[in-house]
């Protein structure tokens, strides 16, 4: 268990990821199940659900992580990464 605040950060792959690197456990991925994507086969336009961080915070808090608030990745801060928000290990609820 540690105090110590890290970053978690959203990805959308057919659908919404979490990922924390933590030093502790390592690199933990969670599935938010939602956001799912499709293709117009017809324009080729490219769509998915937005980013629900009301979801991502629920799932954290069901593995122990307390999140703070959701924003955008600051340029440098991760490539990858379309949300981004503070964690710290907390009881499992």
């Amino acid at each position: 268990m540690t105090d110590q605040q890290l970053l978690a950060r959203a990805e959308h792959d057919t659908d919404w990821h979490v990922y924390i690197d933590c030093p502790e456990q390592g690199p933990l991925g969670f599935c938010a199940e939602h956001g799912g994507d499709e293709v117009d086969l017809e324009t080729g336009e490219y769509r998915c659900d937005p980013f629900d961080p009301d979801l991502a915070s629920r799932v954290l808090a069901k593995a122990g992580w307390l999140a703070g608030e959701w924003r955008r990745p600051v340029e440098g801060e991760d490539e990858y990464a379309a949300w981004v928000a503070p964690v710290v290990r907390v009881e499992a609820v």
